[in-house]
């Protein structure tokens, strides 16, 4: 694949957040939550982030990954975007 391509493949790309099998780069006609910031599993990866990053103040810390995830499962359960992204 030369450069054309690959420049040509990346313009004809968007990040997805709604992906199955997790967020990441697919074709712009393939991904519904990409630049539409309102769907759900962006709002759900925002939240995750949010509330990941607040536990993590709260424990300063001493809490690993695996902990914050558990204590953040709950409130992900109907999470599309948490059961392709998120890996226990």
């Amino acid at each position: 694949m030369d450069s054309k391509e690959i420049r040509k493949k990346f313009e004809d790309s968007i990040f997805c957040y709604a992906k199955l099998g997790g967020q990441g780069f697919v074709h712009k006609n393939d991904c519904f939550c990409g630049k539409d910031k309102s769907c759900q599993a962006f709002k759900d990866y925002q939240r995750f982030h949010e509330r990941f990053n607040e536990l993590n103040r709260q424990y300063d810390g001493e809490m690993n990954i695996i902990g914050i995830i558990q204590i953040l499962k709950p409130e992900f359960e109907n999470s599309q975007w948490w059961k392709d992204n998120i890996k226990e």
